[in-house]
């Protein structure tokens, strides 16, 4: 079949794989097709200078016209093109050594060669991801960025935490090891998923690529085993391990809390990739020297402090021990309980290496109910869900709003209807109030362009929204107020 053969031409092309696993290959990909062979089947074609949807496609036609997939879905044909690009894959065991013999020569190589990996074996769908909308909006905070998420589908807070306390089948959820390689029918098609092994705080941790990636080699760093988050002088070491083995990464923590956390906290993970974001950039409004570590106070929507030293083990502890402060601080007329039978106060982590010197960026969260809010105080505000209502978790604290899909179509909606081409009724209710403040400051011209940017706008006080000291006289006082405690307790 000249498609296949197109195929593995593609594969030896892009480093896949070598040229004396032609044959072995091309057989494996037959055999899920149940194809026969023709000697035309194992001649390399002339060019292959052409997209792999050019060659999956037919592949995954035929495979629905012979029955061998149960319905023409996208997750059909996902599950099945991952069966095909696994045969093009090398085993974990062959991808480990090459990547360790590139990370000793330089971790960046080591990286580069994984996601490219990665991208060519389709695992990360590159031609799905080109169609999410990136825009920016420039804030007193600095420019801040936001995407329209089209590769899943927004989650409800209250469904996140419900489906976390479901009992699962095995593998008990996605993050586990378990799922590399793994086909089943009911779950996310992971047959040509790989990961490196890597030790972390004398700990198992294995590296692996996001699918979705909503920054640059956006990374995923999971424990061995199947164990919940915890905030702990640990999660710091493992931060700055990372980052000592991988300066050009940084890595960060969700806060390990329902509400203030990310949507998967049974496990034990970190994000990172080779990225630079808006909370990089934060002006420094006050500057404190405890010992050998600089604590700097940050102008950022959420309340955010960045540590500086270049001795990991003494920022260890003094991370540690402002964690331990902060987790027990109370201030009930910021509406900032920090225990009700459980404790609310945590902190989101982010590690940099910069030269010599370790970084480590804190934001501090609180995911206590009230009635007025019953889906966090320091969560996204009722006001502002029509844009976002999922958590604010560790990339949005960083300056970059992952936005839900639906936005693809609401927004140039709510374009039409401000240009009078379309009436409020075509538009969602939940953002037809929106819709009608916009009516009153819109400019002449660029109209999607300007509804875009107040998304972002709106995007921004969802972060204000979780900040828990306010952006007030008040609440700087009591900002500096807990950093006056924890430099002279």
């Amino acid at each position: 079949m000249e498609t296949v053969s197109a195929l593995v031409a593609y594969a030896i092309d892009h480093g896949m794989i070598e040229k004396t696993d032609v044959t072995y290959v091309t057989n494996a990909i037959l055999a899920l097709l149940k194809e026969n062979p023709t000697p035309e089947t194992y001649q390399k074609p002339k060019t292959t200078q052409r997209t792999l949807r050019v060659f999956l496609d037919p592949l995954l036609d035929l495979a629905f016209e012979k029955g061998l997939l149960e319905d023409n879905s996208v997750h059909e044909r996902d599950r099945f093109e991952a069966l095909i690009m696994d045969t093009l894959m090398p085993r974990p065991s062959e991808l480990q050594h090459e990547f360790n013999q590139r990370f000793s020569q330089d971790p960046k190589a080591a990286t580069d060669y994984f996601y490219a990996l990665a991208q060519n074996s389709n695992y990360i769908k590159t031609d799905r991801l080109k169609k999410n909308k990136h825009f920016s909006v420039k804030t007193a905070y600095g420019e801040m960025r936001a995407t329209i998420n089209l590769a899943k589908p927004e989650k409800d807070p209250k469904a996140i935490a419900a489906a976390q306390s479901e009992e699962e089948t095995f593998p008990p959820c996605l993050l586990c090891r378990e799922y590399v390689g793994l086909n089943m029918d009911h779950k996310p098609p992971r047959k040509n998923h790989r990961t490196i092994k890597l030790t972390l705080n004398e700990e198992p941790f294995y590296f692996q690529f996001s699918p979705y990636v909503y920054y640059n080699e956006h990374a995923i760093v999971i424990h061995q085993d199947h164990i919940p988050m915890k905030m702990s002088q640990k999660t710091y070491r493992r931060l700055l391990d990372f980052v000592d083995q991988f300066p050009h990464y940084f890595l960060g923590s969700n806060a390990g809390l329902p509400i203030v956390g990310g949507s998967i906290l049974s496990h034990e993970h970190y994000q990172g990739g080779h990225a630079h974001f808006p909370i990089d950039d934060a002006r420094v409004l006050e500057s404190y020297q405890y010992g050998s570590v600089t604590i700097e106070r940050l102008l950022w929507p959420l309340s955010a402090l960045r540590f500086k030293a270049k001795d990991k083990d003494i920022l260890v502890n003094v991370l540690d021990r402002f964690e331990h402060i902060w987790r027990t601080y109370h201030n009930e007329a910021l509406g900032i309980i920090s225990k009700t039978g459980v404790h609310h106060n945590a902190i989101t982590p982010i590690a940099r290496k910069d030269g010599d010197t370790y970084q480590m960026t804190v934001a501090l969260r609180n995911n206590v109910t009230s009635e007025k809010y019953p889906d966090g105080v320091f969560h996204t505000h009722p006001e502002h869900q029509h844009i976002k209502k999922e958590n604010i978790g560790l990339i949005e604290v960083m300056g970059l709003g992952i936005l839900p899909g639906r936005l693809d179509t609401e927004l140039p909606l709510i374009a039409q209807y401000l240009n009078g081409e379309e009436s409020l009724q075509k538009i969602p209710k939940s953002m037809q109030p929106w819709a009608m403040e916009l009516q009153d400051h819109k400019p002449t011209k660029n109209m999607l362009e300007y509804v875009y940017q107040e998304a972002a706008k709106i995007f921004v006080n969802s972060l204000e929204d979780a900040a828990v000291f306010p952006h007030t006289e008040v609440g700087h006082q009591a900002f500096n107020g807990l950093i006056q405690k924890f430099m002279t307790t």
